[in-house]
């Protein structure tokens, strides 16, 4: 039964909002991930899944076209959240990195030390 997979529906969900950067999927997208991952059968199963409440983030406009979308499950903001600090950690480090190297790099332009940029005029 798709039941015991809503775990792993959710959490599929989760990964391709992460990767991709979404706030929330729309029904038919969702879909389109799941049956191409066996996860569900056919098309109707996700919609009655949500339309059951077994993925209780998920939820549908009100105006007009109706659509169902399905956000970040709780566990999937955090490991969200998470992802972020890290990459944010990495870049700071990255960044300290390349002006460490333009410090310690020796002056490839100018072999002489003594050059300050200014073309002396001559008369």
């Amino acid at each position: 039964m798709v039941t015991e997979n809503i775990e792993k529906i959710i959490q599929a969900i989760d990964t391709q909002l992460i990767q991709k950067n979404k706030p929330y999927m729309l029904l038919a997208e969702a879909n389109r991930l799941l049956t191409s991952t066996r996860l569900i059968a056919d098309n109707k199963a996700l919609k009655k899944i949500v339309e059951s409440g077994l993925i209780p983030h998920a939820y549908q406009t009100l105006k007009s076209p109706k659509q169902w979308r399905i956000p970040l499950s709780e566990k999937g903001k955090a490991e969200k959240e998470k992802l972020d600090k890290q990459n944010k950690q990495q870049a700071k480090e990255n960044q300290y990195t390349i002006q460490t190297q333009i410090l310690n790099q020796p002056d490839l332009c100018c072999p002489l030390r003594e050059y300050t940029g200014i073309i002396p005029e001559h008369a």
